[in-house]
Formats: structure tokens, C-alpha cells, sequence
């Protein structure tokens, strides 16, 4: 599962190894990274005996297995009774969840989550999801995988008070401005959320077609701060039509409003 750009080389690497040194029958790569190679790059891979999986992992192996009769569950738990989470390199168990495919917004210009039709799962089998999950792994840090928690999910988890630790990608939305929101977030068990705030101008904002006011981000950290929740902030230099002035202007605006994370 490639994910991340700094997966994609050890990820052929590995492939590569697994191909020349063991009896395996196919080696399959997918994970969000590879939406983002060119045909021919997609092509080179499976001319070289890799097989990629561009589309969600469910429909792919139902179709691999021959059993396509399967209904089409995207919302199911991973079952991770017997992982050895203390092997990994993390003070605590990390558990993967996601309540929606694709992004509820899909509109911004610089992102490629729109070729991915949005879904969420249902309010109701997402809170016997969770309670599964933390009755299962009491102690492990619950990270939502979303490409953006939903505004629903957000206004359930306050509600579950399930025990465990959670973080995950927000928008940065008018929710957030208000204090006694982000404070219910923080009693839920919300540790850090990642927001893609991109910019403090604007007009850079509308070139991008964020769907938010920069004016919300200084309240939106300063709340999240005195809740106790850490902030992941994502940052963009270079947008088409930035001007110098408006990265300055992005400085200017980390300097008297640092989050606690910076990408």
C-alpha cells in the first residue's frame, strides 16, 4: 500500500525483491499515491510484472477471487485481534478508521480527491463500529483516515465518549470558530486534527476554491489550543497566482498564530 511519495521507492524496492527472490504469484500495489502516476508510469509497473490498484481495494479483490457475487461493504472494521502493535515504532497502537470515501467538499483546485465519488457511512453502523473497535483495543490511538472527518461524524463522536484517543484530517469550517465546539471535540478524546489551511489570503483562498474565510484560522487555532487539541497545519507556497506578497503574508500569519505541527 503506497500512500505517501516517501513509500513509493522502498515500495518498488520491495516488490522488486519479492518478485526476484520468492514464489509469489502476483505482487499487487495500491494506496492513494499511485492516482497520482502517469499512465505510463502505471504501465511500465505492470510490464514489469506489478499490478496496480487504482480503484478501492474491495471491488479490486472481489473481482481477483471471482467473487463479485459479494455485496460492496466499503464501512467494515479491520479485524486487528493478535496485531503486535508494540513492534511498531509508536508509543501507542495506531488503528486505522475511516468514515467516508472521498472528500464531502471535492471542489478545491489543487487536489485530485474529486475523482473519487464521495460516500459516508451510515451514523448507525459507524457508532457500532467504533464501540467494537474500542471495546477491542481500549488503549489504541484512533486515527481517522479520512480525506476530511465529515461535519456528522464530528457531531457524533462527542456523543460516544468512547475512551480512546483520536486525531484526523478537518476542514478548516466556521464549527471550529466556535469554542464550546472544539471543547466538545477535545472531550471526546480528539488529540490533534490536520488542517489544510493552505493560505491567510483570501483571494488566494478563492484561486483555490477552498470554501472557507482566512479571518476563521487565527480563532480556529487559538481554540484548539486552549482545548488542549494539537494542531497539524498544512501550508501551500506556490499555488498558481501566490504572489510573494501573500507567501510572506503565510509567514507572517505561522509567526503570531504557530501551530503546534507544520507541513
Amino acid at each position: 500500500s503506497i500512500t505517501y511519495r516517501s513509500q513509493f521507492i522502498p515500495g518498488l524496492i520491495t516488490a522488486g525483491r519479492l518478485l526476484s527472490n520468492c514464489d509469489v504469484a502476483q505482487v499487487i500495489l495500491g494506496g492513494a499515491f499511485l492516482s497520482n502516476l502517469s499512465r505510463e508510469a502505471i504501465e511500465c509497473l505492470r510490464q514489469h510484472g506489478i499490478q496496480v490498484c487504482l480503484s478501492d481495494g474491495e471491488h479490486y479483490f472481489r473481482n481477483l477471487f471471482g467473487a463479485d457475487h459479494l455485496s460492496d461493504t466499503p464501512f467494515l472494521n479491520a479485524d486487528f485481534r493478535g496485531t503486535e502493535t508494540a513492534e511498531y515504532f509508536s508509543p501507542v497502537g495506531v488503528i486505522p478508521v475511516v468514515s467516508s470515501r472521498g472528500c464531502y467538499w471535492s471542489r478545491c483546485r489543487f487536489c485530485d480527491e474529486c475523482r473519487e465519488s464521495y460516500r459516508m457511512d451510515t451514523l448507525e453502523n459507524l457508532t457500532r463500529r467504533l464501540v467494537d473497535l474500542s471495546n477491542q483495543q481500549p488503549d489504541a490511538l484512533i486515527h481517522f483516515c479520512d480525506h476530511a472527518i465529515p461535519p456528522e461524524v464530528l457531531d457524533l463522536l462527542p456523543k460516544l465518549q468512547l475512551g480512546n484517543h483520536w486525531y484526523g484530517f478537518v476542514r478548516a469550517s466556521a464549527k471550529l470558530t466556535n469554542a464550546p465546539d472544539v471543547k466538545k471535540l477535545a472531550t471526546s478524546g480528539c488529540s490533534m486534527l490536520q488542517i489544510g489551511f493552505e493560505s491567510p489570503v483570501q483571494d488566494v483562498l478563492h484561486k483555490m476554491n477552498k470554501g472557507v474565510q482566512a479571518r476563521w484560522f487565527p480563532e480556529i487555532i487559538r481554540n484548539c489550543r486552549q482545548a488542549g487539541i494539537k494542531v497539524y497545519a498544512y501550508m501551500m507556497f506556490g499555488f498558481p497566482g501566490q504572489s510573494k506578497s501573500d507567501c510572506d503574508s503565510a509567514v507572517e500569519f505561522l509567526e503570531k498564530n504557530p501551530p503546534d505541527y507544520l507541513n
